[in-house]
């Protein structure tokens, strides 16, 4: 075997067990060439696939970023393609100009399939803004769907926001431990979502609170029922460890009907809503009025003057 044939011989065996994909194809991506990887993703034979066109396989809304009409010697594109079975993949490709090249004489496209690091990529942002042991959203996530709902929000409907407190949680926690905390929390969670809308967000916000946002709301009644009916839902018997029990929550309900109100102050408002519930006796829902900040405002004042002068009597005179 001369050195020519070795050489060819040898090429032909690395693209024969490439692992990547290997495509020489013609400025309307028909192939004329396909290597076994290529036809193993997408589940064709390497006969088939030559005279068809690579674009057919690629997902409708991403051929627009495979368009090859200005290739300037090559482009690097990601795009999603979806095999004879219908699967979707994603593959990171590379497309280079070789048609003047007279030992190619076409467009080689060399791609890998980039699924395993995109769904990947997918769990991590997710993760980043779920809550791990109920899988609701966190409250990174909540505030970001807020300030959305926020910029989404039209005439005809307002937005309301729920703050839910499970009461003496931490009673609960201390004397069953851990885990049977995390039972409770995570029925809870479960009960909370099974009351809302399909649109709406609940989020775990932190430790043993959990917060709704409702979108298109065209009364304030409404969300108060709403609140109502989490309440009533909660407070059936839960199963721990062999025992049934029975909780409470404290719920705030905020909305902006008839005015527009800052995310961020929307949800201070349910919170202290969720406050004054709770100050009432537990186990109940209240609704956010203005009166309700500024006694909240005024009890705080007499917090700080009550503990400035508590501070002045204990120090030594002349200090």
């Amino acid at each position: 075997m001369n050195e020519v044939a070795e050489s060819e011989a040898r090429f032909r065996s690395v693209i024969q067990n490439a692992s990547d994909l290997i495509v020489l194809m013609d400025e309307h991506t028909v192939m004329n060439f396909a290597s076994p990887a290529t036809a193993k993703l997408l589940k064709c034979s390497t006969e088939t696939l030559e005279g068809r066109k690579f674009t057919d396989f690629v997902e409708e809304e991403d051929r627009a970023l495979f368009s090859i009409a200005d290739v300037d010697r090559q482009f690097r594109v990601e795009v999603r393609i979806v095999d004879s079975d219908g699967d979707l993949h994603h593959i990171e490709a590379n497309v280079t100009d070789l048609r003047s090249d007279p030992a190619v004489g076409a467009l080689v496209l060399n791609a890998r399939d980039v699924t395993e690091r995109h769904e990947f990529e997918l769990e991590l942002r997710r993760q980043a803004r779920h809550d791990a042991l109920t899988g609701l959203a966190n409250r990174k996530l909540l505030e970001e769907r807020l300030e959305h709902a926020f910029h989404r929000r039209n005439t005809d409907g307002g937005l309301a926001v729920l703050f839910i407190d499970i009461d003496d949680f931490k009673t609960i926690n201390d004397s069953l431990g851990h885990p049977a905390g995390d039972t409770l929390l995570v029925e809870a969670a479960s009960r909370i979502q099974s009351c809302v809308r399909q649109g709406d967000t609940v989020a775990r916000f932190g430790g043993d609170e959990f917060a709704v946002i409702l979108e298109d709301v065209t009364d304030s009644d409404g969300a108060f029922c709403l609140a109502q009916r989490i309440h009533e839902t909660l407070i059936g018997p839960i199963s721990v460890d062999g025992q049934d029990l029975v909780v409470t929550a404290s719920i705030g309900v905020a909305t902006d009907m008839g005015r527009t109100i800052e995310p961020d102050v929307l949800l201070r408002n349910a919170d202290t809503a969720m406050y004054l519930a709770k100050y009432n006796g537990k186990g109940q829902v209240a609704a956010f009025d203005e009166s309700l900040y500024t006694d909240a405002v005024e009890r705080m004042e007499r917090m700080l003057q009550h503990s400035d002068a508590a501070q002045a009597t204990d120090s030594p005179a002349g200090q």
